[in-house]
């Protein structure tokens, strides 16, 4: 049947257009998510450097803090010297 076989070819035109826009959006999806993902690593990165600096900041802090009280009686030496 001449018919069939002609619907059956547009069938397959109408499939493969169609595959095609799904491999489009998959495409651009993935490049929006690889786009996302930098980002976010991007993001990741710099919090990290912050809270690495901060964390460093803090513990120069405490690390001063520590030698003026940690011993009393060495100034005592000194004075008495």
């Amino acid at each position: 049947d001449p018919g069939m076989s002609m619907f059956r070819q547009q069938d397959l035109e109408e499939l493969a257009r169609q595959q095609q826009q799904w491999q489009m959006v998959a495409y651009q999806r993935s490049i929006m998510e690889k786009s996302y993902l930098q980002q976010q690593m991007q993001q990741y990165q710099r919090d990290t450097e912050r809270l690495r600096w901060e964390y460093a900041a803090q513990h120069r802090e405490l690390a001063q803090t520590r030698d003026y009280t940690q011993h009393p009686e060495d100034t005592e030496k000194l004075y008495r010297q």
